[in-house]
């Protein structure tokens, strides 16, 4: 029994080390969009990194998927890009729309808005911390 004790701890420890990795690559996603958003972007690409300093190595087959599910739960609309570990994050409401097949005057924004006021909408959601974390 103090094997199967053993394995099942190691496994709740690595389960625990692939949340901590996750959040820590989330975290790091969103504060490139924050950036992206302060400087008037609406879309932005991320790399996910092949190493973070005190964590194994990364699994790109693990860590994209669970990067962009946590993404769209968040209404980024994303694509995979031809370069291994990049993603195109938008967050335009016209793509957002078109992705939702709606128009955009659906989701909020009035064309007599400026791309401005977008911008900082969204980026007052992310700064409150109004996005669902892990």
């Amino acid at each position: 029994m103090d094997n199967l004790n053993t394995v099942i701890d190691l496994q709740e420890f690595q389960k625990k080390k692939d949340i901590e990795l996750a959040t820590h690559i989330y975290k790091d996603a969103e504060a490139t969009i924050v950036y992206q958003i302060k400087i008037g972007a609406q879309a932005c690409y991320y790399k996910l990194p092949e190493f973070i300093w005190g964590f194994p190595l990364i699994d790109p087959h693990t860590a994209m998927p669970l990067l962009i599910e946590q993404l769209q739960d968040n209404g980024f609309v994303i694509q995979q890009t031809q370069q291994p570990r990049t993603l195109l994050i938008t967050w335009s409401l016209a793509e957002i729309a078109a992705k939702l097949k709606e128009k955009p005057s659906k989701i909020s924004l009035s064309s007599s808005q400026s791309k401005t006021k977008e911008n900082s909408d969204i980026f007052d959601i992310i700064v409150r911390k109004k996005i669902k974390k892990f």
